[in-house]
């Protein structure tokens, strides 16, 4: 999640860095396998604030009152759509250099912004133009602001008046954005088309996972341990959320065969139900203020349960019947 942060603070607050000259497209260098992407993430902000619930609880209008992440960044209700991409560091440390050091960054990116309003749009690229410098790749013109403080590597591109799009040079200097490792577009290719949705390529990412699970058992509890241990059933893993389709949650793994699938259904299901418990401890207050809405958290926790089905595990959590009216009185100035 540090990655997405800093990608779309990168776009957002419209920072850069500098970058060599070269007179040669990437497109047509085939790119190695370390420098493909593992994780794609796509959030349609149009989907959320205009959807039935989004418009029963005025998110749209609500949207307009909050800042952007920094004093030069749109505020979120000029967003449409913000998609993107991410290869993978090799460890954990590198992640967390990146937020603190002006280098090379140790991936490779790109993130798609589309506006709702050219004029917005207009005013974003006039901001991005006054703090930067242009540079020609290949008869095309990037930009690059001048902060000495920006890590080095990135290019800003305008692809048309309403979307612009920031990253690294070998992700945008291609003529598409077809940057995805062979697991990482077997994944996305099964993610349901909801309002957020992202998928990562786990085996793709075979030496992060191999950190990241090692930090997780220095530092968990020891009869945890063995829920850490099974990441390493699982070749990716899926993530969508859209309150207005028929599951407000889907997540789905695949596993390495199937009998290490059915070992991540066990675990995942063990996990699930102790966020069942906790949950259920607290239907207990919210039903002495408001039964209906305390049967709709009833029915989301009775549905938290993992299923496998040869090597695809899943969770699904259908929307229950009553869940718009039931947020709609929870939420302060709801309609």
């Amino acid at each position: 999640m540090r990655i997405i942060l800093l990608s779309s603070l990168l776009l957002l607050g419209l920072i850069g860095t500098g970058l060599s000259n070269s007179a040669v497209l990437a497109q047509d260098s085939p790119l190695a396998e370390e420098q493909k992407a593992v994780f794609v993430f796509d959030i349609r902000m149009d989907k959320i604030s205009n959807g039935e619930l989004g418009k029963m609880l005025d998110l749209e209008s609500k949207m307009e009152g909050l800042p952007g992440p920094s004093g030069d960044a749109p505020p979120p209700s000029a967003i449409e759509r913000v998609f993107g991409a991410v290869s993978a560091p090799e460890t954990i440390d590198q992640i967390q250099d990146m937020e603190n050091s002006n280098g090379p960054l140790p991936v490779e990116f790109f993130i798609t912004i589309k506006f709702n309003d050219s004029e917005v749009a207009a005013e974003q690229l006039d901001k991005m133009k006054a703090d930067s410098e242009s540079v020609e790749i290949g008869g095309k013109t990037f930009y690059k602001p001048k902060s000495e403080d920006a890590p080095e590597g990135i290019l800003m591109n305008v692809i048309d008046d309403v979307t612009m799009e920031v990253g690294t040079e070998l992700y945008l200097t291609r003529s598409d954005r077809k940057v995805f490792t062979e697991g990482l577009n077997s994944a996305w290719a099964n993610v349901p088309d909801d309002a957020f949705r992202m998928a990562f390529d786990m085996a793709g990412a075979e030496s992060l996972m191999e950190d990241v699970m090692a930090m997780g058992r220095e530092n968990i509890p020891p009869n945890f341990v063995a829920y850490v241990d099974l990441l390493g059933n699982a070749k990716d893993m899926r993530l969508s959320v859209d309150l207005d389709g028929s599951n407000l949650l889907t997540m789905a793994m695949t596993g390495v065969d199937d009998d290490a699938a059915s070992e991540l259904q066990e675990g995942l299901d063990s996990l699930l139900g102790f966020a069942k418990m906790g949950g259920q401890a607290q239907v207990g207050g919210l039903r002495a203020m408001d039964p209906d809405a305390a049967d709709v958290a009833t029915e989301i926790l009775d549905a938290l349960a993992a299923t496998v089905d040869g090597d695809q595990v899943s969770v699904e959590i259908p929307k229950p019947d009553g869940f718009n009216e039931a947020v709609q009185r929870m939420v302060p100035g709801g309609n």
